[in-house]
């Protein structure tokens, strides 16, 4: 059978910036304007609450002209303009408005003067997503030891239990109704007698309801405390249940890229044959990112081909030991992993895609178990495959060949 893995990341497209008629803001939120009339001149400032920015102008040495009243009612009608980040390729940042136009000089240096630390934190985000090397080069860090005796995961029985009736709430007519409407007693009457057969008839439902829920309750238990007491030798001789625990582990994993896995299980001699469908090298982050001198923007670089080609090697090299590790703790029973590797290439003969085999690996789990699980850290994949009977032609700079995987026995 064939699982599918996938990871995705919502990234929010950028920081939204607001600014006023006299100044710029880092968030959006409520705002506030006024005017200040002194000995010194009329000013006009804008804030926004809450964020602590505040923009102070000068507008007249005349402190009682008629300027300053039409300052202050413009400033009390003040409105915010969304502005949003983006990162150019060069690295720099590009500030526009909402509508596409590009900022004024002057509010962008306001936006640093005022929030530098955000600014440069919205970078800092921007180089994480550029370099993105979460999960890539280190996947196989959580690999478990493969001798383990894996646990039934309790399962709670989730069906809600069915909720008892309430009869229905009939109004009973006031005094003055009844007197002047007669007919609203007698209604009442009817009502009442009506909701009590209701009442009754709900109520037999839920009985029945109840213990129909009761019984299903009970053989869930059942077959839970069967399975619990039988799951030590099931996850060694069925070939359903061990199928099923494989599936869940595999598919319960964080996958740094969508990856592909089909497994045949063998319980005549012990031994599991999985093949990979890896990833391509163009998931691999093509550029790195690094905060300017200045703070202001990132020099991004494209990555050198045989970097590409090695992270890329030292990646599908990692899957295959991170497989071989939980497919070994999950099942008990098996001695022998064989994990084939394959990627889809362009036949330079016919123009057409086909599946190419990159690696073909034996894990026996003697030899797997000698890996220091203490220090995985310091485990290079690449090499690690040296340790196990394997198949493939990789040079030195992370070219590789086809090759023709072991068979299936």
């Amino acid at each position: 059978m064939a699982l599918r893995f996938r990871k995705s990341v919502k990234i929010l497209p950028g920081v939204r910036v607001n600014f006023g008629l006299k100044g710029a803001s880092l968030n959006v939120g409520a705002r506030g304007a006024s005017v200040s009339i002194g000995k010194r001149g009329t000013y006009s400032n804008v804030s926004i609450p809450g964020t602590g920015i505040s923009f102070r102008e000068k507008i007249s040495n005349n402190s009682r002209n008629e300027r300053a009243l039409k300052q202050q009612r413009l400033a009390e009608q003040q409105t915010t303009l969304s502005v949003v980040l983006n990162l150019l390729d060069d690295g720099n940042i590009e500030y526009k408005d909402e509508n596409g136009n590009f900022l004024d000089k002057k509010i962008v240096t306001k936006i640093w003067q005022q929030q530098p630390d955000t600014v440069k934190n919205w970078l800092e985000n921007e180089s994480d997503k550029i370099n993105d090397m979460d999960l890539i080069t280190t996947i196989h860090y959580d690999m478990p030891k493969p001798y383990n005796e894996p646990q039934l995961e309790e399962l709670e029985f989730d069906k809600e239990m069915p909720i008892e009736p309430k009869i229905r709430e009939v109004k009973k007519p006031s005094f003055f109704k009844a007197l002047f409407f007669p007919s609203s007693k007698q209604k009442y009457q009817v009502d009442l007698d009506n909701a009590k057969v209701d009442f009754q008839k709900q109520t037999e439902q839920y009985q029945s309801n109840l213990q129909n829920w009761e019984k299903e309750k009970n053989e869930f238990i059942k077959a839970q405390d069967e399975l619990k007491a039988n799951f030590s030798n099931l996850i060694r001789t069925d070939i359903n249940t061990m199928s099923e625990y494989l599936e869940k582990v595999l598919q319960g994993l964080d996958w740094a890229r969508e990856t592909l896995v089909s497994y045949d299980i063998n319980n005549l001699t012990n031994t599991v044959y999985i093949d990979i469908d890896l990833p391509e090298i163009e998931d691999i982050p093509q550029r790195t990112a690094t905060i300017a001198a200045t703070g202001k923007k990132l020099n991004i670089k494209n990555k050198t081909e045989k970097q590409l080609r090695l992270e890329y090697a030292t990646h599908i090299h990692a899957i295959a030991l991170r497989v071989a590790a939980y497919t070994f703790a999950t099942l008990p029973s098996i001695n022998l992993i064989v994990i084939s590797g394959y990627s889809q290439r362009v036949d330079k003969s016919t123009a057409n895609i086909n599946d190419e085999y990159l690696y073909s690996v034996k894990f026996n789990k003697s030899d797997f178990s000698k890996l220091n699980f203490e220090n995985i850290e310091l485990i290079d994949p690449i090499k690690a495959f040296d340790n196990f009977e394997n198949i493939k032609k990789m040079t030195e700079t992370g070219i590789f060949k086809k090759i023709e995987p072991f068979q299936t026995n």
